[in-house]
């Protein structure tokens, strides 16, 4: 039995090289061996991707005055925030993101004043997708953005909102930013 199955093996081999090497007359032979390269290998579909961001909604409309809280909550820590104001972002992508990050930055000239975030698991390429951003943080944990930066004077008013997506694990390999010219005016608690 066990001498049959060799058999049988051998001639099932015998037939596909000899269909090969009738076919054109040229000797078949197995494919190169792939050599070691120094560059990390590529995942399929990862590097730059493209995009769209836009502004579907902003609520209260810009150049309101938006009262400003000292004690919202975050976490374990306390931040100076605003929750009057509400920001709808559609964005499209030309490929999945994965682990994705919507971040609204208002400044005051070239001072951030205001940070407002939101996540979505998977924005899938191709589809028109919507972040809601319900709260704008005037302060971190440490009372300012960067040190030795203070935190802008209230009442500031902003002059611009950059809007950024980003994926800190996914195939992207870039950022997308859009910037707008809207103003909004933090007033003090």
């Amino acid at each position: 039995m066990k001498h049959s199955k060799h058999a049988a093996v051998a001639l099932m081999l015998m037939a596909v090289l000899s269909a090969c090497s009738e076919s054109d007359g040229s000797t078949p032979f197995a494919p190169s061996v792939p050599v070691a390269s120094s560059a990390p290998p590529t995942v399929p579909g990862s590097g730059p991707g493209t995009g769209t961001i836009a502004i579907r909604g902003l609520s209260p409309a810009p150049g309101t005055k938006l009262a400003v809280q000292s004690h919202c909550q975050a976490g374990a820590v306390t931040r100076m925030c605003t929750d009057q104001w509400r920001g709808t972002f559609d964005v499209m992508v030309d490929r999945e993101m994965t682990n994705a990050v919507l971040t609204v930055r208002f400044y005051d000239g070239q001072t951030k004043c205001g940070y407002g975030a939101n996540t979505l698991d998977v924005v899938p390429a191709g589809d028109l997708v919507s972040f809601s951003v319900t709260r704008i943080y005037l302060s971190d944990e440490f009372g300012t953005f960067a040190r030795p930066a203070r935190p802008c004077q209230l009442p500031a008013t902003t002059n611009r909102i950059e809007v950024e997506l980003w994926s800190d694990l996914s195939t992207w390999s870039n950022t997308l930013v859009q910037v707008f010219e809207q103003s909004y005016t933090f007033s003090g608690p």
